[in-house]
């Protein structure tokens, strides 16, 4: 970011993009309308954060409308990833991930696209990298948060980082304890009679 400026970040829970699924082995299959529908509907939400804000600082508002900033992200990729029945490092897992980004990128540069149709380019297009290309909302559209809390308080994994351990103590702001557990692999030991 520049000085004085700002990036709303949202973020759509990629295990919530799944759907049942009896043809599948794992159970579950990407129900890729739903993922375009969210992902859309995320930007949208950021997008309109900009122009109803209230900023305290008039510089950061200037700067923040000049280039209207959103970081459209994700969480959950790891319990995704169970969910299919997919290793994290795997070359499956790999290959899985890469249609998931291309896909996601895709979506949000339909939206950012068609909103500049509606309602112009970001005012500083003209100035920046994009100015040889279609017109654009929004200098920048995606970011992969790490989303900590976020994703702790929807009971997911964060961002696009893998599960570092399947149960885990978490201490508060305020000290108190609480236990999270990985509630996507609890089903798979059950599933598969781990233990």
């Amino acid at each position: 970011l520049l000085g004085n400026e700002a990036c709303v970040l949202g973020h759509v829970n990629l295990e919530l993009m799944l759907k049942k699924s009896d043809t599948s082995p794992s159970g579950y299959e990407v129900d890729w309308n739903k993922l375009r529908e969210n992902t859309r509907l995320m930007y949208e939400i950021l997008d309109n954060a900009i122009d109803q804000n209230h900023f305290t600082n008039p510089e950061i508002e200037r700067t923040q409308k000049s280039n209207r900033k959103v970081g459209v992200g994700f969480m959950g990729l790891a319990n995704m990833l169970f969910k299919l029945e997919l290793s994290y490092g795997s070359q499956e897992a790999r290959e899985f991930v890469d249609e998931l980004l291309t896909k996601w990128e895709q979506y949000t540069e339909e939206a950012t696209r068609e909103k500049a149709e509606k309602f112009g380019s970001f005012p500083n297009f003209k100035y920046s990298s994009h100015r040889k290309g279609s017109p654009k909302r929004n200098a920048i559209v995606r970011t992969i948060a790490p989303t900590g809390t976020t994703s702790t308080i929807a009971r997911t994994t964060g961002g696009m980082e893998p599960d570092y351990a399947s149960s885990y103590r978490r201490t508060t702001v305020q000290g108190t304890q609480i236990w999270v557990r990985n509630r996507v692999f609890e089903e798979k030991t059950k599933k598969y009679q781990f233990f």
